[in-house]
């Protein structure tokens, strides 16, 4: 290429901000601005945002014949969102276009939702019959005594109104239900608790499992947090059991052998068994255990020129001679392993990077990965 071409590229990218896609094609999921040659995702062709400096990416005549993508919805200035949000009373494409009246007599709401008696907006189900006016003409509260109230929702006695379930029989000194009988002893003495709730030792308060020797009182008698009263409980598949008998969510494993008591934080078990177990623990996915076998961390801090482990073996070489990276990752002369996109990027200093620098060596040799382009010096 002619030099004071090269230079003219090298000129616009500093001044437009954008890498200009004059020295390559663009890909099979990129799309072609019509001046500039600039590439950019198929997505944000027609997505009401312009990516193209002379706007071609949202000319009307292209856009006008084109599917938003995921079965989203097209406002009148082709700005896509998505179709709970269109007849909801709210304004999302910014030309009032979602909310056409005329639109919005004929829409049928979106599954999950319920159409206000005017026509003009859709609610979620669970905001129908709630004891709060939701719709301008108030019908979400009208007729309740005929509804079914959505799923996890419960119908007071006087069929006035649907309450979550976690309201019902919760102690918490005051009722939810107009009629209070969510909180009565009709509905809640001796009767079970709904959808697998604790009942109180007081028969009348119900916690949902989660709070159960979490080491809060939630039980007006602190039943809850008695360990005598929940011998023989068993936690739900893929959760961890402390040894008194609390249990982390499967959500919060990371928490097991994490190397923390519970005096930093509250998500383990408050007995602190579970950083008692560890040889026998068998770590997460992308987590890595320590030599001494007390602790797991998370992969990315392996290497990382940071010890994290108490033995510090995270970071000596032969504890990850033999470790091997992930398919598609790039393993730095460190043995530490690192994304694709990190490599000769012009960085060694973010997390995401080696550390040694050796993703930055040899850059003539590295081939980008598809939507990354490199520079004519062949270093990033």
């Amino acid at each position: 290429m002619d030099i004071e071409l090269l230079k003219f590229v090298f000129w616009l990218i500093l001044k437009t901000g954008y890498h200009v896609a004059l020295l390559q094609e663009c890909t099979t999921d990129q799309w072609t601005c019509a001046d500039d040659k600039r590439c950019i995702s198929q997505h944000h062709v027609c997505d009401g945002l312009f990516h193209c400096t002379d706007g071609s990416d949202e000319k009307r005549d292209r856009c006008a014949s084109m599917e938003c993508p995921g079965n989203k919805w097209r406002c009148g200035n082709n700005k896509c969102i998505e179709t709970t949000l269109v007849c909801d009373g709210r304004d999302s494409c910014g030309d009032e276009s979602d909310e056409n009246i005329h639109l919005c007599n004929s829409w049928n709401c979106s599954s999950g939702f319920w159409k206000c008696q005017n026509g003009k907006h859709c609610i979620p189900q669970e905001k129908v019959c709630n004891g709060h006016i939701d719709c301008k003409d108030g019908s979400d509260e009208q007729n309740c005594e005929n509804w079914t109230c959505a799923e996890k929702y419960w119908k007071c006695l006087d069929k006035s109104k649907c309450i979550h379930y976690t309201d019902v029989c919760n102690g918490h000194g005051y009722t939810d239900c107009d009629d209070e009988s969510d909180e009565s002893d009709k509905v809640c003495l001796n009767s079970p608790c709904l959808r697998n709730g604790w009942k109180c030792r007081d028969k009348t308060t119900c916690v949902q499992e989660d709070m159960i020797l979490n080491g809060q009182r939630d039980c007006p008698d602190n039943s809850d947090e008695v360990m005598e009263n929940h011998i023989g409980k068993t936690c739900l598949e893929g959760e961890y059991q402390c040894d008194n008998l609390q249990c982390i969510s499967a959500d919060h494993l990371a928490e097991v052998c994490d190397g923390l008591t519970s005096m930093f934080g509250w998500l383990g078990c408050r007995d602190d068994s579970d950083e008692a177990h560890c040889k026998e623990w068998t770590c997460l996915p992308d987590y890595w255990k320590c030599a001494d076998n007390k602790t797991c961390i998370p992969l990315y801090n392996v290497m990382d020129s940071y010890p994290d482990c108490r033995d510090e073996s995270d970071e000596i070489v032969k504890y990850h001679v033999n470790r091997g990276c992930k398919i598609g990752q790039f393993k730095c002369d460190n043995l530490r392993c690192i994304q694709p996109e990190h490599v000769c990027d012009g960085s060694t200093l973010s997390y995401h990077d080696c550390y040694d620098g050796s993703d930055e060596v040899d850059c003539e040799k590295w081939a980008c990965i598809p939507g990354f382009w490199k520079c004519a010096d062949n270093k990033q």
